[in-house]
């Protein structure tokens, strides 16, 4: 099963630790997950912080060296708090043993879009 977990979620600590906890539910079930992180968000933040704006055309995201960098800082980020809550198993509960996480080492594939209605995406 594929879950995509929207970028909102690791924004509230909460709500984090709860999804967390369901998916340790899913994988004692037997369930075999892959857990799919979005970072818009957080790499919007980050490229605003670093004195940029983010640029969106059509809803997505052309993407320069900065927000490239922000993009590769804040996947490692979630990607470390989700493997630290999955391998914790479930918070407030002594005793139980976590899900043996298996992360890929490819960052993503994707292809470029190259220029579209003149556009770069880059």
């Amino acid at each position: 099963m594929v879950l995509h977990i929207p970028s909102h979620v690791f924004l509230k600590r909460e709500l984090f630790e709860s999804i967390m906890d369901d998916i340790c539910i899913l994988h004692l079930l037997g369930i075999q997950l892959i857990l799919v992180a979005g970072v818009r968000e957080q790499v919007d933040s980050c490229t605003k912080i670093a004195g940029n704006s983010p640029y969106y055309y059509s809803g997505m995201r052309v993407t320069d060296e900065l927000a490239l960098q922000c993009l590769k800082e804040m996947s490692g980020s979630i990607r470390s708090s989700i493997e630290s809550s999955l391998t914790r198993g479930f918070r407030g509960r002594p005793g139980q043993t976590g899900i043996q996480v298996v992360s890929g080492n490819s960052f993503y594939s994707a292809k470029p879009l190259g220029v579209r209605q003149g556009i770069d995406f880059k």
